[in-house]
């Protein structure tokens, strides 16, 4: 069984283990807090040769990267660029660690968007 633990930054382990989890982020069921600043994202239900599966555990990555590096306090709004760029690396630990061809093909179109759109706003 495999997940992926995000932090600062994120490794695929073997989840052999019992759940090592104690509390769910209320939004989505495959990803679980595993403590400060870390969550499991459980890969087991994805076939990695359905796009559409990859598209599933790509979103997976980025909520858990936003539960993972939110640090913002409502007088730090100093920190969101901070925020952004810890999710950025999560993600991109994630999907290296994680070595699946479509799962990188999904992450560079989406990191390619955030260019356009960054590009777009200047």
């Amino acid at each position: 069984m495999l997940g992926t633990v995000l932090s600062i930054s994120l490794a695929v382990i073997s989840m052999a283990a019992p759940a090592i989890a104690s509390a769910a982020p209320a939004g989505d069921p495959h990803t679980r807090m595993r403590s400060q600043n870390q969550v499991v994202v459980s890969v087991t239900d994805i076939d990695f040769n359905r796009p559409e599966a990859v598209d599933t555990l790509y979103a997976r990555l980025q909520y858990a990267s936003k539960v993972a590096c939110d640090t913002l306090e409502a007088e730090e709004p100093f920190r969101a660029a901070d925020n952004r760029a810890c999710e950025r690396d999560a993600v991109d630990g994630a999907v290296h660690d994680l070595g699946q061809p479509l799962l990188t093909a999904r992450h560079v179109r989406a990191q390619a968007q955030q260019v356009a759109t960054r590009e777009e706003r200047r």
